[in-house]
This record gives C-alpha cells, sequence and structure tokens, in this order.
C-alpha cells in the first residue's frame, strides 16, 4: 500500500466494535442491520479519503491493536492525518488512554 490508511483495517474494526456493541446490548447480531450502520460509520471516512483536499501524507489509521499497546504509557500521540477508529475510541476510553493529538 502507498503509505494511505488500510481501508481493510478500518473495515474491521468498524464492524468489530459494532458486533461487540450489539453483543454488550445483549442484542443478537443481525447482518443486515450490521452492514447498514458500517456504511453509515464509513461513508464520511472514505468521502474524507477520496477527497485530494483532504489527503495529508503520513497518516494512519489507528486500530485497537494501537491503543492497546499505549495502555501502559497511558497515552497515544495522534499526528495530523490520522483516523482513528471506532474501536480505538471506545478501546481508548475503557482503559484509561488519552488520545492527544500532536501539538496540542
Amino acid at each position: 500500500m502507498s503509505g494511505g490508511p488500510d481501508l481493510e483495517a478500518v473495515v474491521e474494526a468498524v464492524v468489530r466494535a459494532l458486533v461487540a456493541r450489539q453483543r454488550a446490548a445483549g442484542a443478537r447480531v443481525e447482518p443486515d442491520a450490521l452492514v447498514t450502520e458500517a456504511l453509515g460509520l464509513l461513508r464520511p471516512l472514505l468521502e474524507r479519503l477520496a477527497s485530494p483536499a483532504s489527503a495529508v501524507p503520513g497518516g494512519r489509521v489507528v486500530a485497537e491493536r494501537d491503543v492497546l499497546d499505549a495502555a501502559p504509557a497511558g497515552r497515544l500521540v495522534l499526528a495530523r492525518g490520522d483516523v482513528v477508529t471506532p474501536l480505538a475510541r471506545d478501546t481508548a476510553g475503557e482503559r484509561g488512554v488519552d488520545l492527544v493529538w500532536d501539538g496540542s
């Protein structure tokens, strides 16, 4: 891949987050509803990635694994152009990991 976000990782993280949310709510996982919800979450990201004006060289997808790796430090520094998956954001909240934008 040419340095851009790994869309496969983003899709996997979004689907995992949605399944986890449905299971936590005690709901049965409905594939059609899951696809609809995943697409709703992914459309803004895909539109942003498709727009050359929003493309930032060096941006990365911050996934749950990144947050888990940063958990001992309690903080994960993000760069301009990074995209945090919903599962990564939820995991950061659950594990007490601060997501800090570089320069802020």
